[in-house]
């Protein structure tokens, strides 16, 4: 079994910590819809307590792969700062489709509620693996993506000034080879002023993988 985790914390509140709840994984054979449990630790993550599952509440699919909570450290659209966003994978069994979704809690993960859409997939393309991040005023969803037949896998990114409505793909890395996939992109930014991306790239036809730093 494997757990794909995402903890997150503001100055001000207790660590937060989800992960794709893999006993009811969407291909396993089980007859209960997979979901994301949130727990938090006030100790510094010395011990964990429940607070909530975020469940799918528009597709009837359940909420799966990598999971992501983050933390709004400014004001988006409605959402006002402290506001935690959580994006995942909402997918049949049949993987048919693929809906990155985004909910939001506004009492630091007790209750959650859908925002919107951020992107989909259909016609055996996957989307998954997404990271948020603001910036000017924007949240940013960087994800992986194989709608384009160009590429096996590349990195995109949309945004939005109040997390209903999404703007174009953005393409973030690219590969020349078609079987290259480029994936799970985190973003961080630096102490003079820029930003870094980093990601696993592998390939199909060896299966090798490794980090760039961008």
């Amino acid at each position: 079994m494997q757990l794909q985790r995402t903890v997150s914390r503001l100055s001000n509140l207790p660590l937060t910590h989800t992960n794709d709840h893999a006993a009811n994984h969407p291909l396993a054979d089980s007859p209960d819809t997979p979901f994301a449990p949130i727990y938090q630790s006030t100790n510094g993550g010395q011990t964990w307590t429940h607070l909530a599952d975020v469940k799918d509440s528009v597709n009837g699919w359940g909420i799966t792969w990598e999971p992501h909570i983050y933390v709004l450290p400014s004001g988006v659209g409605q959402y006002p700062a402290g506001t935690m966003l959580l994006a995942a994978d909402s997918v049949p069994k049949d993987r048919s489709a693929y809906h990155i979704d985004l909910y939001a809690s506004t009492d630091q993960g007790s209750t959650w509620k859908f925002v919107s859409n951020v992107a989909k997939a259909t016609g055996g393309a996957a989307i998954y693996e997404p990271f948020m991040l603001v910036y000017q005023d924007q949240l940013v969803v960087y994800f992986s993506d194989s709608r384009d037949s160009k590429y096996s896998q590349k990195l995109t990114h949309v945004t939005s000034t109040d997390l209903v409505t999404w703007e174009t793909n953005v393409d973030d890395v690219t590969s020349p080879n078609q079987g290259d996939r480029p994936g799970m992109p985190t973003v961080a930014s630096l102490p003079n002023g820029k930003y870094i991306l980093t990601y696993e790239f592998g390939s199909n036809s060896n299966g090798g993988y490794n980090y760039p730093v961008s």
